[in-house]
């Protein structure tokens, strides 16, 4: 019923038939999008007041899939990055 995804501690992500909902914890944002309406993630809904039911109840599912899935990230930070922040890129030595 539910697709949750991650990338690092970057990113996490879920999605059901409908809705999106990406979190950045490490910037503090979020988005979310209607995939019916908006299949290519243009429109960002997540501060908008007529989705604020929306997104709570794809917030709760993030953090309950997370959970179950034992996923270990932190939600929130005392201090975030910059909203350009980009994770470093790893090289070999």
């Amino acid at each position: 019923d539910a697709l949750f995804t991650a990338y690092l501690d970057v990113q996490r992500a879920v999605r059901d038939e409908r809705w999106k909902l990406i979190r950045y914890p490490q910037v503090d944002r979020t988005q979310l999008f209607d995939l019916t309406a908006d299949p290519h993630e243009l429109n960002n809904l997540a501060d908008r007041p007529q989705h604020a039911a929306t997104h709570a109840r794809m917030r709760t599912l993030l953090e309950t899939e997370g959970q179950r899935l034992g996923d270990t990230v932190t939600w929130t930070r005392a201090t975030t990055k910059p909203a350009a922040w980009s994770p470093p890129i790893k090289t070999a030595n």
